[in-house]
């Protein structure tokens, strides 16, 4: 097969290293040595990444999402999490809590039922100011 030929047309080193049945590695050494230059790869490096946006790998807290890299208020969390806040000043506990949220029929970021679990994470969060409510 003439890598060289598919690599001009427009096939990533990758295609072509599945369409012939060869390595990656081997397709790539095989251009280098033709004396092919090579596309820069325009993947963006993690790391790159996170400097861009400001985010960590972690996700965000329950009741907000990023939104172009920036912590926002999610439309379908914060409801339940103001819910889960009223409910805790009432003295409920989480299990009460979760009991609630399910008679409500509304489900987790995941789509779970709740569980006394999710909620008392949830209000560890919001006593330890993790959390607020504004």
């Amino acid at each position: 097969m003439d890598f060289k030929a598919l690599y001009e047309q427009g096939y990533s080193i990758k295609e072509i290293a599945k369409q012939c049945a060869t390595p990656f590695t081997t397709v790539r050494s095989h251009l280098v040595r033709l004396g092919v230059t090579l596309r820069p790869n325009k993947s963006v490096s993690f790391l790159g990444n996170l400097r861009q946006t400001f985010k960590s790998g972690a996700p965000p807290p329950y009741g907000y999402c990023y939104l172009e890299g920036r912590l926002q208020k999610d439309p379908r969390e914060y409801p339940i999490l103001q819910m889960i806040e009223k409910q805790r000043q009432l003295g409920r506990t989480p299990t009460e809590i979760a009991h609630f949220l399910d008679g409500k029929q509304l489900k987790t970021r995941h789509g779970a039922s709740w569980k006394q679990a999710h909620v008392f994470n949830i209000v560890q969060k919001l006593k330890n100011k993790q959390i607020t409510l504004s």
